[in-house]
């Protein structure tokens, strides 16, 4: 029963943020793509599901910084957006460049819940 409450408080909480909320297994594979980004970045759930993070959110010139970033927060749990805020350039469906301040970046890997939130 608690593992349900659970899971249903997760899902409100997902589906009721004015936030994109995207979700990621430990190998950067989305598992999780809220309504809210769906339409920010104009992809739906079903066009994401399993891809690989990096290669649709970033902006084309940062995926090799995001990837090499993310290999290390792979191997070692530690990367350079762990405590900090960023303004960053994305990229939405169609090639079509933004700037979002509304980043929240957490590792919720055994237990830890170090966060950054870009206001």
């Amino acid at each position: 029963m608690r593992k349900e409450l659970d899971s249903h408080f997760y899902q409100v909480i997902v589906e009721k943020s004015i936030n994109a909320v995207v979700i990621t297994n430990s190998s950067g594979d989305i598992i999780s793509w809220s309504t809210t980004a769906e339409r920010i970045f104009g992809y739906s759930s079903s066009e994401v599901m399993g891809t690989y993070v990096h290669d649709i959110l970033p902006a084309h010139d940062l995926r090799k910084k995001a990837n090499e970033s993310f290999k290390t927060f792979q191997d070692k749990g530690i990367g350079p957006l762990i405590g900090k805020s960023i303004l960053v350039r994305g990229l939405k469906k169609m090639e079509r460049y933004f700037m979002s301040n509304g980043l929240l970046f957490q590792n919720i890997s055994a237990g830890n819940n170090n966060t950054i939130k870009c206001q």
